[in-house]
């Protein structure tokens, strides 16, 4: 579906997030606005659930500041659409976010840790890194004792 047939002249931003949801717009229409220079529509494209994995790859691709790069790993993290590729881009993403000390893409970590397209292990290794804090730690192996159906209750007295 062309997306400009669908939206009103003149246009504003609020246009763009608005076909951002709309059950009209096709995988296509989404991967061009996934292109969208204002972020918060390319946000909404990655929650949109018809997203599929080219156009979060396309996404993960795409400049963010700071706030919304860490919202965008959390969003695809957690994406029904995203395998194990995109998550492994995910993954690298958020790996070299936490070798900086002021960024903390915590939420993304932890949603990582819930997906059973990636191993226990392949998750754990973002512990390792400088940035990686306590909670998100703990937060990301309850996520991973959720997963492995051991639990959660005992793997957080554990880590108490």
């Amino acid at each position: 579906m062309d997306i400009e047939a669908l939206l009103p002249s003149p246009r504003t931003p609020r246009d763009y997030l608005a076909l951002a949801t709309d059950p009209r717009v096709d995988v296509e229409g989404l991967r061009v606005l996934a292109r969208n220079p204002f972020s918060f529509v390319r946000l909404a494209v990655a929650s949109n659930i018809r997203s599929d994995a080219s156009v979060l790859t396309e996404l993960l691709m795409g400049e963010f500041s700071q706030w919304d790069r860490n919202r965008l790993l959390w969003i695809v993290a957690g994406h029904p659409q995203a395998g194990r590729v995109v998550l492994l881009n995910v993954l690298s993403q958020v790996a070299l976010l936490l070798a900086q000390r002021d960024v903390r893409p915590y939420a993304a970590a932890i949603a990582l840790a819930s997906r059973p397209e990636l191993t226990p292990n392949e998750v754990r290794r973002l512990q390792n890194f400088p940035g990686a804090s306590r909670r998100m730690r703990r937060g990301a192996e309850r996520a991973i004792a959720r997963r492995s159906g051991r639990d959660a209750g005992a793997a957080s007295q554990d880590s108490a």
